[in-house]
């Protein structure tokens, strides 16, 4: 009988044993989901606004890439008549609308670009035989796309390359994507070094000017007067040689 009692109580003892660790692994799970659960939840509002600027890739808008493509379109329709005007051949162009946004910057770039139907009411574009630098900036950075036809680089041995590394090096800048006609890149901020992106962005298009009169493609004492323009309409344009 002894036995028999000693049996049934290890027989119980090993039972409740295990039902404690199944208990134990089933907790363990629960508040293990129930913690995901919470986290994903609170996930947008904490852990990712914790995240570097620069993860955070904010997609362009439907009306911010409509009035980018204006505003490129618009600038087109500007320099292709300064060419027509004076023959100049290459611009330092601000966007204001792009926000420093490189998607924004290249979607100006394809309004500028956009081949013009002579018989059409909207002209705008029409810029595709004409080198461009388009600038854009925000708090983080400044956006560049440097656009320059085939015929030009040939004509007056001016790559896209060439014409933004007189000044990538200046500001820490950074290649993005390079192609035969495009190349686009970043001149990052940095207020330790008080590299501000306004302030960057205005001494590129000098530096770039600087460039273009040593090529010999711009005079420096050129008067906008000479081509019959409005050299304070220009500037308010945002449009330099």
């Amino acid at each position: 009988m002894d036995v028999v009692t000693h049996h049934c109580y290890t027989c119980n003892l090993t039972l409740l044993t295990m039902l404690f660790q199944y208990l134990f692994v089933f907790y363990f799970i629960y508040f293990y989901l129930l913690f995901i659960f919470v986290s994903l939840l609170l996930f947008p509002f904490t852990a990712f606004t914790q995240f570097p600027k620069q993860h955070q890739t904010k997609m362009a808008t439907e009306k911010q890439i409509k009035a980018a493509l204006k505003e490129g379109g618009k600038k087109g329709q500007d320099i292709a008549g300064l060419y027509d005007m004076g023959g100049i051949s290459f611009y330092h162009i601000s966007l204001e609308k792009c926000e420093g946004s490189m998607e924004l910057v290249l979607k100006a770039m394809e309004g500028a670009n956009k081949k013009v139907d002579e018989g059409a009411d909207d002209r705008k574009g029409g810029a595709g035989h004409v080198g461009k630098m388009f600038l854009s900036s925000n708090n983080d950075q400044v956006a560049i796309a440097c656009f320059v036809p085939k015929e030009l680089q040939e004509k007056h041995e001016v790559t896209p390359k060439v014409w933004l590394e007189v000044f990538l090096s200046n500001f820490d800048g950074e290649i993005k994507e390079e192609g035969e006609e495009l190349v686009t890149a970043v001149l990052p901020a940095n207020k330790e070094k008080e590299r501000f992106p306004v302030k960057m962005r205005d001494e590129a298009i000098n530096l770039g000017f600087a460039f273009l009169v040593q090529k010999g493609l711009i005079n420096d004492d050129d008067d906008d007067s000479d081509f019959g323009l409005d050299g304070d309409a220009l500037e308010e344009a945002g449009i330099e040689w």
